[in-house]
């Protein structure tokens, strides 16, 4: 499938950040690209046949990464994201990046991710989780 520079550049740094077959949350067009790269992590939105989930459960992830995509988020969905990141023991994270104190930043380091990257319109957020 033909793939934007952007979202394959963000791919590609997010591989890089994380380690092999992490869990991770990024935009659909990002998801997309991850399982065609080597050592990629686990896009948290992928095709059914890789993921077997109820519809109810891929409509949540999916809302996950939609957010995600937003500059400037409303409080009730920080607040339903990150329990959603936790639920799902994601590891990393691409957000869309906004202007200081509208975006995702305050929420990403209280939920134990810090900042790896900022690419143009985005940012790339990893946590090591407790095993």
């Amino acid at each position: 499938p033909k793939v934007g520079s952007g979202a394959l550049e963000v791919a590609r740094a997010l591989s890089a950040a994380m380690s092999p077959h992490s869990r991770v949350a990024a935009p659909p067009g990002v998801s997309r690209i991850l399982p065609m790269l080597n050592g990629y992590s686990y896009p948290l939105v992928i095709k059914p046949k890789y993921l077997s989930t109820s519809e109810e459960e891929r409509k949540h992830r999916f809302k996950v990464t939609k957010f995600l995509g937003r500059e400037k988020p409303e409080d009730h969905q920080v607040t339903w994201v990150i329990g959603k990141l936790d639920e799902y023991r994601v590891e990393g994270v691409v957000s869309k990046q906004a202007r200081r104190g509208d975006g995702w930043a305050a929420a990403l380091r209280r939920a134990g991710f810090d900042r790896e990257a900022a690419l143009p319109g985005h940012e790339i957020w990893r946590r090591k989780l407790p095993e």
